[in-house]
């Protein structure tokens, strides 16, 4: 039994020093804003006075290489408006393939380091793909009603 500690805490400190990503600089992450004004790639949704969704559940979802890391805002790709206020909840969804709610393909709730949300502000919100997968994502922002407007946006 204790050779089994001893050897459980050998590897555990291998893979505490050990790079994730093979060769180094595979995952060398790249900075993508989406949504900001004029963006022509934005699918983002207002879709009610407290949600925004970046995109439709049976849409394209965004592609999110290793490493990456996004910051998101809150504006509606079809009218250039801006959802603001304080977050209450962003859950991010993520799935293998760019249309994941099709046919043979699924999705789950994005967890660990998929999804590192960071410096929420009260109209978007930084994220980060901690791994070195290409994963595709899909993100919906609940704001809190006391606070949530929706402004023109204008010039961010």
């Amino acid at each position: 039994m204790r050779r089994l500690g001893v050897a459980s805490a050998a590897i555990a400190a291998v893979a505490m020093v050990a790079p994730a990503c093979f060769p180094q600089g595979q995952c060398d992450g790249v900075f993508t804003e989406y949504c900001a004004a004029g963006d022509p790639n934005c699918q983002g949704h207002i879709v009610s006075a407290t949600q925004w969704e970046s995109g439709p559940i049976s849409g394209k979802w965004l592609s999110f290489g290793p490493e990456g890391l996004y910051l998101i805002h809150l504006r509606d790709a079809q009218t250039g408006q801006v959802l603001s206020g304080t977050t209450l909840q962003t859950i991010g969804y993520v799935g293998a393939v760019e249309t994941p709610d099709t046919i043979g393909n699924n999705y789950a709730p994005c967890a660990g380091n998929l999804c590192e949300f960071t410096d929420n502000d009260s109209s978007s919100f930084y994220v980060r793909n901690d791994t070195c997968s290409t994963e595709f994502f899909r993100f919906v922002v609940t704001l809190d009603p006391a606070t949530a407007s929706i402004s023109d946006g204008g010039a961010e």
